[in-house]
């Protein structure tokens, strides 16, 4: 049951710096910076949900009985969170660069960031490609 928790509220947080990183992987220039907008953008985000959590988890200790899962909890949602989702997905996105996308992976639009383009026309089927 532990495990199953800590899996699935860190896979949200996983979810979260993956799709931002996508994001800025669109927007032309090197993989490594787009990593590092996309945790600079999302880190307060992914630590203070993570900090909030873990201490929700930890405050099961006040119940007797409690004490082992409520530790557990909240250091598996600490590392989940602070370790998984902020060290370890952006690395290996920086190390992998664009091809972590594969078989697809964006193109980055001339246009900028996707968001700032609210009346451009639809992307034509080509802007991802297929390896």
């Amino acid at each position: 049951m532990l495990f199953l928790f800590v899996v699935a509220l860190g896979t949200d947080y996983n979810i979260l710096i993956a799709d931002r990183i996508r994001e800025e992987m669109q927007r032309p220039g090197p993989a490594r910076t787009a990593v590092a907008r996309a945790v600079r953008h999302t880190t307060p985000a992914i630590a203070t949900a993570g900090l909030v959590l873990a201490g929700s988890f930890a405050t099961l200790a006040t119940t007797p009985g409690n004490e082992q899962i409520a530790f557990a909890m909240a250091l598996g949602i600490m590392l989940s969170a602070l370790v998984l989702s902020l060290v370890l997905v952006p690395a290996l996105a920086a190390l992998l660069g664009r091809s972590i996308w594969w078989p697809f992976h964006p193109k980055p639009t001339m246009g900028g960031h996707p968001q700032h383009q609210a009346h451009a026309p639809a992307p034509e089927p080509d802007q991802v490609t297929a390896y």
